[in-house]
């Protein structure tokens, strides 16, 4: 079991996102998150993710969101799970 989440700096279709892929479980492609940037970002546009969140299939999943918040140019990432 393994959860891998944080700010890779990479688009979604990278190489290295697809190996993650093939082993892990791609929360933001899942749940069709459009961006991991807050709009304290200047290039958001250009460049809207940045953060990822992977699980194991094994992982149960109650929730994961990414509330807006302009604390940061990176939103949160926030997973409930068992």
């Amino acid at each position: 079991r393994a959860i891998l989440a944080g700010d890779l700096n990479l688009d979604m279709d990278t190489e290295s996102i697809k190996i993650l892929e093939k082993k892990f479980k791609n929360l933001i492609k899942e749940y069709g998150i459009k961006t991991t940037r807050s709009d304290l970002y200047p290039r958001k546009a250009e460049m809207p993710l940045a953060d990822y969140c992977f699980v194991t299939p094994d992982i149960n999943i109650n929730s994961f969101e990414i509330p807006i918040s302009d604390i940061s140019d990176h939103l949160p990432l926030i997973l409930e799970f068992e």
